[in-house]
């Protein structure tokens, strides 16, 4: 039995050279928030209309291991680990 393909793929990584985190689903995001690894909240957004990517601006972030937590119009929530460096 393969994965079920209702539940949201996720990509999320860091890019060096433009200072982002870019997130990515195959399901319309509804909200997606960014977390420091010891659980602290540190970005919130909810848009409107439902989006499949999104990214912010890593600038003003210490580097290390960042959460990303993802809620798509099918009400599924996935989660990803992103390294900023």
């Amino acid at each position: 039995v393969g994965p079920d393909e209702s539940d949201p793929e996720l990509e999320v990584y860091h890019s060096k050279e433009v200072k982002r985190i870019f997130i990515k689903s195959n399901h319309d995001m509804l909200e997606w928030e960014i977390f420091y690894s010891s659980g602290q909240k540190i970005h919130q957004q909810s848009v409107d209309i439902s989006i499949n990517r999104a990214s912010y601006s890593s600038a003003h972030l210490p580097k290390g291991v960042y959460i990303v937590r993802v809620r798509t119009i099918d009400d599924k929530v996935s989660a990803r680990k992103v390294l900023v460096m």
